[in-house]
Formats: structure tokens, sequence, C-alpha cells
């Protein structure tokens, strides 16, 4: 579980160093609703989605691992998110935005 977390840190710092390359800063906004993205907690939803996709798996960390390593290129000299990396990071900061702005209808 410790590499798998490690792979998911990293994940995550390389989407907020590119964020921050991008926009100068680590704030992002979808549909008026913004929000700061935090790598730890990134990092977190990462491994909990994963561990979601492969619950019936019977290795479920190594099938979650390569689910992972599917976001990131490790090969250069500078970590960069895949082009699908980047899909499931905005894809998860939106859903992230969009339910912390329920709004409760009566």
């Amino acid at each position: 579980m410790e590499q798998l977390t490690r792979l998911a840190d990293t994940i995550a710092e390389t989407y907020t160093r590119d964020l921050k390359r991008e926009t100068g800063g680590n704030t992002v906004e979808y549909n008026g609703v913004s929000g700061q993205v935090v790598p730890h907690r990134l990092s977190s939803g990462l491994v909990d989605n994963v561990i979601s996709a492969v619950r019936d798996d019977a290795d479920k960390e190594a099938a979650a691992y390569k689910l992972l390593l599917r976001l990131i290129d490790i090969t250069g000299r500078e970590y960069r998110l895949t082009e699908r990396g980047v899909l499931v990071m905005e894809s998860m900061i939106r859903n992230g935005l969009m339910s912390s702005n329920k709004r409760v209808v009566h």
C-alpha cells in the first residue's frame, strides 16, 4: 500500500506543479465554483478511487498500481502526466467542486 500511496502522491504533486506553472497558483474554477487544489487530498482521492475500481481483483494493490501508472510518464527528466492523467485529475477536481456546492432545495 505504501508504493501505491507514493505513486498517488507523485501524481498529485505533478498535477499541482503543472497547474501552478500554467496559472500561477493552485486555484481552479468550474461553473462559477472555485477551490484550492491540495496535493494530499488529491492523492487520497486517487487512492480511494483506484482501490474502489479494483475491489473485485484478487491482487488489489497491484491492479490499483497499474491503473495509476497509466496516469503518469516517469521516463523523462521531469515527471509528466499523460493525457489520460490530466483528464482524470480534471474530472476528480470538477466532481469535488460540484459536490462541495450542493444546494439544498426544499
